[in-house]
């Protein structure tokens, strides 16, 4: 989600689409990734479907902002596999990550990227890219690349759960001197980076970040320095998140230097917080003024129940989105607005039924103009048939034909 991610959109601007966003048919199969392209105000997705509407597009396609495609953008046969995770360059080049090995039938294993009419770059050489699957990307202001997810090596580099990449492609040595990132457990699924000071936020199910010493166990979130290095100052070990497999999804900060956190948990810190936390970027301590009630996202590890993304809004209102049912004891279906306090927001899609019980939103990014558009495994939103993509208006009601 980062994702970037979207977690993930930073830069990227886009103009205010006018009208209805139209869908067709919608995509057969998920969406799990979106990013929009800088200043042409079109939407790129990936994930595991084949067509869009009808038009055959394996794994990524670009959409014009009133949704149809854009058939300037081409890709041949794409990609082999499931994509992740979209990050747009300020050039506008475009850098995929995955589970494929090829793109258009060339070698790209994991990793590629894309000129901006959708051919392959042949300028960003991986060689034989990452081993496992790469979950999240997100890119530094000096156009460096941050890859996370539960690989080990790159192109041969021991890189373990997250590296960076200089703008070629190729290993940036100047990441994380001497250190191989986290080992007994390296599924990296969120990246972000603080606007304050460029610091990395990482979340996901890792442990222990370099050997350091008196870092034991697994942890789930964790803070390092711009140039890859642990940041000790962001103490999340041994009491951050509850102990399991559970993993926490994505994070997204608030204008007060805070830190919307959510994912599969059900406590933070000793504190009872079921899918989502606020926590002070400043110590790590969980934000006890984020008022989200006692039961959260339904009943505690429940997979039934888990939020996997969120979007901050420009007054701090979070709209989350997953695999749940309720929030806080009131029905919602996927889709859900809290105040900036974690208070549920009634006024978002007011007597809507959001999507159909148990389906999962898997992405998303959130417009200018408050719109918001998302994408997952569902086929249907408020009742309506939405194949795996929706657009909202801010209200939270239906905006897509």
């Amino acid at each position: 989600m980062i994702t970037l991610p979207i977690g993930f959109f930073q830069g990227n601007v886009v103009t205010p689409p006018s009208g209805m966003f139209t869908i067709g048919t919608g995509f057969a199969g998920l969406a799990r990734a979106m990013a929009f392209q800088t200043g042409d105000s079109k939407l790129v997705i990936g994930g595991n479907f084949t067509s869009y509407n009808g038009t055959l597009r394996n794994r990524i396609v670009r959409l014009f902002s009133g949704g149809t495609v854009d058939t300037s953008f081409t890709i041949g046969t794409g990609f082999n596999s499931d994509v992740y995770a979209i990050a747009i360059q300020s050039d506008g080049k475009i850098v995929v990550g995955g589970n494929f090995i090829t793109f258009n039938g060339i070698s790209r294993p994991r990793i590629a990227r894309l000129n901006s009419d959708g051919s392959l770059d042949n300028t960003f050489v991986v060689g034989t890219g990452f081993n496992a699957i790469v979950y999240t990307l997100a890119i530094q202001s000096d156009g460096k690349i941050l890859v996370g997810g539960t690989f080990i090596n790159y192109n041969g580099t021991a890189q373990s759960g997250i590296t960076r990449l200089n703008t070629d492609g190729t290993f940036d040595t100047t990441w994380n001197t001497g250190g191989t990132g986290f080992y007994s457990s390296q599924t990296v699924r969120g990246i972000s980076i603080q606007p304050s000071d460029g610091k990395i936020i990482c979340v996901g199910l890792m442990g222990a970040y370099d050997a350091i010493s008196g870092d034991s166990g697994v942890r789930k979130i964790a803070r390092l320095h711009p140039n890859g290095n642990f940041d000790t100052s962001f103490p999340t070990v041994p009491f951050g998140f509850n102990t399991g497999t559970n993993i926490v999804y994505q994070t997204a900060f608030q204008s007060t230097n805070r830190l919307i956190t959510v994912g599969d948990f059900s406590s933070y810190k000793s504190a009872g917080r079921v899918g989502v936390v606020r926590i002070n970027q400043t110590n790590a301590n969980n934000d006890n003024t984020f008022n989200v009630g006692f039961g959260g996202f339904g009943t505690p590890i429940s997979f039934s129940n888990t939020p996997t993304g969120c979007l901050v809004q420009p007054d701090d209102k979070i709209v989350v989105y997953g695999l749940f049912n309720s929030f806080d004891g009131v029905t919602v279906s996927g889709v859900v607005r809290l105040l900036a306090n974690g208070l549920i927001d009634a006024t978002f899609n007011t007597g809507g039924a959001g999507f159909s019980v148990g389906k999962q939103v898997l992405s998303g990014v959130l417009l200018p103009d408050g719109k918001i558009v998302l994408g997952g495994s569902f086929t249907t939103y408020n009742g309506l048939p939405r194949n795996n993509i929706v657009r909202l208006n801010s209200d939270g009601s239906d905006n897509t034909q």
